[in-house]
C-alpha cells in the first residue's frame, strides 16, 4: 500500500517536472522571440506594430484570382463593417504577399474597397511582397506599411482571356475594363507624385523596389515598420523584419 502511494507520489512529481519544464521552454521561445524582435526594433528605430489581435484582417498571398476576390467582396463582415460616427472608424487590416494574378479580379477588389471607404473605414496594408496587381491594392491602402525587406513590383497590366471567351469579355468587360485600368493608373501616378507620363514608363518595363528605404524613397509607402501576425495557415505568429 505504501509502496503504490510512493509511486503515485512519485508520478505526480514526474508530472509537476514534466509541465514546469515544458512551460520553462514555451516562456523561454517566447522570450526569444520578443528579445530578437526588440533588439532589431531597437537598433532600427522602426516601430512594432502587433496585428495578431486584430479583427477585421484580411491576408492575400499567391495567386489573386475571381475565387479569392470574391470571397471579399461578399463578405459578411466586409458588408457589414460602417462607421458609427466620427469617433469610431474601423480599420481593416490587409497583409499583402503575393505576386498578384488576374487584373480583372483586381478590378473588382479595387471597386469595392473604393464602396467600403465610403462607409468611414480605413484600410491599413502591411507588403511583405505586393507584384503586379497586388502592387494596385496596396497602393489603394489608406495607410501602406513596409518592412526593411519588403519588395514591391509592378508593371504595365497584361489581361489573358481564354479564346472561347474573348468574343463575350469584349462585349461586356473589354470598356470597364480599359476605363477602370486608366483611371487605376492615374490614380497611382497622383498618389506617388508622379505625372501620369513618367509613371507609365516606369511600369512599361518591370519596375522592382526592394527594401523599405527605396520604397519610402519612391513615395510607394508611408512608414517602415516591423510587424507581426497570426498566419492563416499554421496558426503561427508571424513576425516580418
Amino acid at each position: 500500500m505504501y509502496f503504490k502511494s510512493f509511486i503515485s507520489y512519485m508520478n505526480w512529481f514526474l508530472l509537476i517536472i514534466s509541465y514546469s519544464v515544458i512551460f520553462k521552454y514555451i516562456e523561454y521561445k517566447i522570450n526569444n522571440i520578443c528579445s530578437i524582435v526588440s533588439h532589431y526594433n531597437r537598433n532600427s528605430h522602426h516601430r512594432l506594430v502587433d496585428l495578431c489581435n486584430e479583427t477585421n484582417i484580411i491576408t492575400i498571398y499567391d495567386k489573386i484570382n475571381k475565387k479569392s476576390v470574391d470571397l471579399f467582396i461578399h463578405s459578411k463582415d466586409m458588408n457589414e463593417i460602417k462607421a458609427i460616427d466620427n469617433k469610431w472608424k474601423p480599420i481593416v487590416n490587409i497583409i499583402i504577399n503575393s505576386h498578384g494574378g488576374d487584373y480583372f479580379a483586381i478590378i473588382q477588389f479595387i471597386i469595392k474597397m473604393e464602396e467600403i471607404k465610403k462607409r468611414n473605414v480605413t484600410f491599413n496594408c502591411y507588403a511583405i511582397q505586393a507584384s503586379s496587381s497586388a502592387f494596385v491594392i496596396f497602393q489603394y491602402c489608406d495607410k501602406r506599411y513596409v518592412s526593411p525587406s519588403s519588395l514591391l513590383f509592378h508593371h504595365n497590366a497584361t489581361i489573358k482571356v481564354p479564346l472561347e471567351e474573348l468574343e463575350y469579355f469584349y462585349e461586356n468587360y473589354y470598356e470597364l475594363v480599359m476605363t477602370e485600368h486608366k483611371k487605376i493608373n492615374k490614380y497611382i501616378s497622383s498618389k506617388i507624385e508622379l505625372t501620369y507620363k513618367d509613371y507609365m514608363e516606369k511600369i512599361s518595363k518591370d519596375w522592382r523596389i526592394k527594401g523599405g528605404k527605396n520604397i519610402i524613397a519612391n513615395k510607394l509607402a508611408d512608414e517602415i515598420v516591423i510587424f507581426q501576425y497570426k498566419s492563416k495557415i499554421n496558426n503561427q505568429t508571424v513576425t516580418v523584419m
